[in-house]
């Protein structure tokens, strides 16, 4: 009966171990999405990136500087912000677009940035670079979705990743 018991706790263990583990890496997804999208009403394209702020945060003591907080420095939002617009790269008809900041924004999950810019006529070809956080973390992967042209495309980006291209 003795033995019973030291297996029962054996299992518990291990148990607790597996859950504190799951727990733990469960903070830093290391998984951002993009949206480009074709806005019916203006015919703009809009692009929406998405950062769980958990991430967002633990990055930016690590790009910019160990004392940056994420939440209540506006300057480190909004470099954060430049940070991501500058890891995303669009080419339309292989011409690269100007693409305007709209702006960003955080909620208490999400930190989102916003850009637009105007749809040329006749886009037959759309070409994406997100590298976004990969040089911060190597198993970063960025999935941009492509709407308003049919069916729903999807892209995945992992470190090493370069121009992907979808023809329309």
């Amino acid at each position: 009966m003795h033995q019973h018991t030291f297996s029962l706790k054996s299992l518990l263990w291990i148990i607790a171990a597996f859950w504190l583990s799951n727990a733990a890496t469960a903070h830093q997804q290391k998984y951002a999405t993009t949206t480009v999208s074709l806005n019916a009403r203006n015919g703009n394209l809009e692009i929406v990136h998405r950062f769980l702020v958990h991430d967002a945060e633990h990055v930016v003591k690590h790009l910019f500087s160990s004392d940056a907080d994420f939440n209540n420095q506006p300057e480190t939002q909004k470099n954060f912000a430049n940070y991501v617009v500058d890891h995303f790269n669009i080419k339309l008809n292989d011409q690269v677009p100007v693409l305007d900041v709209i702006g960003f924004e955080s909620d208490e999950k999400f930190f989102w940035v916003y850009q637009e810019v105007v749809k040329p006529e006749n886009i037959t070809q759309i070409q994406i670079r997100q590298t976004a956080l990969h040089e911060t973390w190597p198993r970063q992967v960025n999935l941009v979705n492509i709407e308003g042209f049919g069916e729903v495309n999807s892209m995945e980006f992992r470190k090493g990743d370069q121009w992907k291209t979808l023809d329309l």
